[in-house]
């Protein structure tokens, strides 16, 4: 390999589509010693048996110098990644044995063959022997905690306990259960055994070794959202904390199945203090957080790799992926798609990292059935109305525009990139109680919408007149709808303030949305400052926001709504799943477009 100055220098890979790298460690001391590794390319079809590593990098200030079999310059690695490289030497198998550690088989500053590489991820931890889980170095309780589950592992081995009877699924008991008269079915004396232990350990070890599983899902490894791709196509687990390997299956019966199983035997030995302060004792939590308070759908994930052979992936929505993403960190925001291509479906998306956040934003808008469930994941890709990304995007949507637009009365906007969504607005009638009010806070020109209270229940765009809709996308944000014979336009966006004025109920809209106009919509949404009860607490970044058109063009996002009114109660657009409603209008409007049809060939048709 090339190199200069002695720092070591990549040879490219033959082909980083179909290639990847391997590494031996044929010298890792545990005493903090010189590492030795020597670096191979393989063709992923043909490379030999190997584990993958899955870790978290850690701090980029604190690194360590490892040596390169064949070469003679070094790679400054991570502290983390030095660590990794001491346990996958000291757990080895005799004889050759091969690693993928992405920080060393991956040339990092490389931008197209990353790319190339991360794409390839999902296939390398799936044909990987087993993932070595590397959750960090010891301290005193994870230490303690090895050193329990080892003598727990032991009382069920001795006593011919296993911990898959637990973990097979509930509906397959043995089909000879009723003909079992007084026996134990494995599980039951599983369950025996693991009771058993805790009695026989001392109080206070009791109390240590609960609080030790507490902690333990504290690392930061279990919080990565890398980690859960690498995790969910594992063929198998195997959990690596200092020298030691701790049981996925024992770790998850504490973390879960004890607490389901054991909440009197808890009562009676551990101390009341600590009972009132664990969270795992309310239901709810478990329901929501699981035992160990990685969530729900993380044990679930984990649990599926430690039943009893054979099984498949556990299968994963949309929501389950943004559910498990919703806690967990990435150097990157695009890396909550990237990271999870294996997990769900994309729609087709490849790795790109010269594409920005907003762009890979709308190609995955087909994936969300509701602009609350999208506003979520745009906060989570951390695009905001002050994304460098964004200002070009935005900038165009300050200039003034003339909204108007003739169109022959059967005519319907036509986008095939459109994303639609349902929701519900309310209509600003001369004869109703609502009053239009123009103002001006530093420099920037906007409407207060005074509700029948007379207070401000919102601000809007300078476009807004009576008879005109406001409709709302999310809890804050929503837009002005005009009717311009059989659908609205779009002319500009509203913010809502108090919703001691809005009606209970709606009037449904569905909302055609372009892509751009939705991400820099969405992203308005973020310099809200809360609920407002007084016209003084009106915000300067809310006034600000309403500046920015929705549409780029004038009828790039319209919206429709069906002849004989729809209504919805007011929340149940905001917090009713989108299946309940999307539906309903869907079908509605697929019949609109039928009898439009006939309308622009000039039949007669009755819309009743």
């Amino acid at each position: 390999m090339d190199g200069k100055n002695g720092r070591f220098t990549y040879n490219a890979l033959p082909d980083a589509a179909t290639h990847i790298r391997l590494i031996e460690v044929h010298n890792a001391p545990q005493d903090g010693g010189r590492i030795e590794i020597e670096i191979s390319s393989w063709p992923l079809a043909e490379v030999p048996e190997y584990q993958a590593v899955s870790y978290t990098w850690g701090e980029v200030t604190s690194t360590e110098t490892i040596l390169i079999r064949g070469y003679p310059g070094s790679l400054h690695v991570r502290r983390n990644c030095a660590d990794v490289l001491r346990q996958a030497f000291h757990f080895k198998p005799d004889g050759p044995a091969y690693f993928w550690v992405d920080a060393i088989c991956i040339n990092q500053q490389d931008s197209a063959e990353k790319s190339y590489q991360v794409a390839m991820m999902g296939d390398i931890f799936e044909n990987a022997e087993c993932v070595f889980a590397c959750v960090g170095m010891h301290d005193e309780s994870s230490e303690f905690l090895a050193k329990a589950l080892h003598d727990f592992e032991a009382m069920l081995e001795a006593g011919g306990g296993s911990l898959s009877s637990v973990f097979s699924e509930e509906n397959e008991e043995s089909a000879d259960d009723g003909a079992r008269g007084t026996s134990l079915s494995p599980k039951e004396q599983c369950l025996t055994l693991c009771g058993l232990w805790f009695q026989r350990i001392s109080d206070e070890n009791g109390l240590r070794f609960m609080q030790a599983c507490d902690e333990f899902p504290k690392r930061s490894y279990f919080w990565r959202i890398w980690n859960l791709q690498e995790l969910y196509l594992a063929r198998e687990i195997r959990i690596i904390c200092g020298f030691n390997e701790l049981s996925l299956a024992s770790l998850l019966f504490w973390w879960r199945y004890s607490k389901l199983y054991f909440s009197q035997l808890f009562v009676e030995k551990l101390p009341q203090e600590y009972l009132e302060k664990a969270p795992w004792t309310d239901g709810e939590y478990i329901l929501d957080q699981g035992g160990s308070g990685l969530g729900d759908v993380f044990e679930d994930m984990l649990c599926n790799n430690v039943r009893p052979q054979p099984r498949g992936k556990m299968e994963m929505c949309q929501e389950k992926v943004i559910e498990l993403c919703e806690p967990r960190h990435c150097q990157d925001p695009r890396d909550i798609i990237y990271g999870t291509l294996r997990i769900m479906d994309w729609d087709g998306i490849e790795p790109d990292y010269s594409k920005p956040t907003w762009e890979l934003a709308t190609n995955t808008m087909s994936k969300f059935g509701s602009t609350r469930e999208l506003l979520q994941f745009i906060g989570r890709l951390h695009i905001s109305r002050d994304d460098p990304e964004l200002s070009d995007l935005v900038h165009s949507r300050l200039e003034s525009a003339d909204l108007t637009e003739k169109l022959d009365e059967t005519d319907i906007p036509e986008f095939p990139d459109e994303k639609y969504f349902p929701a519900g607005g309310f209509q600003l009638t001369p004869d109703s109680s609502w009053r239009i009010i123009r103002a001006q806070k530093d420099g920037a020109d906007f409407c207060r919408i005074i509700g029948p209270s007379g207070k401000p229940s919102a601000v809007a765009h300078t476009n807004v007149h009576l008879d005109d809709w406001l409709v709302r996308t999310t809890r804050h944000a929503g837009v002005i709808l005009r009717r311009i014979n059989y659908f609205y336009q779009v002319v500009g966006p509203v913010r809502f303030l108090s919703e001691s004025d809005l009606p209970n109920e709606l009037s449904a809209f569905l909302l055609f949305f372009d892509p751009e106009d939705l991400v820099v919509h969405l992203a308005q949404d973020d310099c809200r400052s809360g609920e407002f009860e007084t016209m003084e607490d009106e915000d300067t970044s809310v006034i600000a926001s309403l500046q920015v058109r929705v549409c780029k063009n004038k009828l790039s996002s319209w919206a429709w709504r069906p002849e004989k009114e729809c209504f919805f109660n007011m929340y149940g657009f905001l917090d009713m799943k989108p299946d309940v409603i999307l539906p309903t209008l869907t079908c509605l409007y697929k019949l609109f477009t039928t009898l439009n049809a006939y309308r622009k060939a000039g039949i007669d048709v009755d819309s009743s």
